[in-house]
């Protein structure tokens, strides 16, 4: 194991300080489980943009093409929700929209 010292803020020293003591484990444990947890999202993120790569919709169709044809179960019905942000301030407009954006060019 290694030891690593890092400045923080006091703010977020005392934030992670909380934190730690709500969860009812130390600081060093608290940190090293965020930090953890970060990596394997990082490390999610370029394992689907690399299999991405890979994938052939040939292949997706032929899977696909092995199913039943019946209608889905309740539990895996998509319902689609509609959001009207047209009241709401531009900047959160933008940020939905650009949020939007990235999920359907994915």
């Amino acid at each position: 194991m290694k030891t690593l010292s890092l400045r923080l803020p006091n703010s977020l020293h005392e934030k992670f300080r909380q934190l730690a003591e709500a969860e009812g484990v130390s600081m060093n444990q608290f940190i090293a489980t965020a930090a953890a947890e970060k990596l394997a999202a990082l490390m999610t993120d370029e394992y689907l943009a690399e299999r991405g790569q890979r994938a052939r919709r040939s292949k997706f169709r032929k899977a696909l093409s092995c199913t039943p044809d019946r209608p889905a179960d309740a539990e895996d019905e998509i319902y689609v929700v509609t959001l009207s942000i047209s009241g709401l301030p531009v900047n959160v407009r933008k940020k939905i929209m650009t949020g939007l954006a990235r999920r359907v060019n994915a």
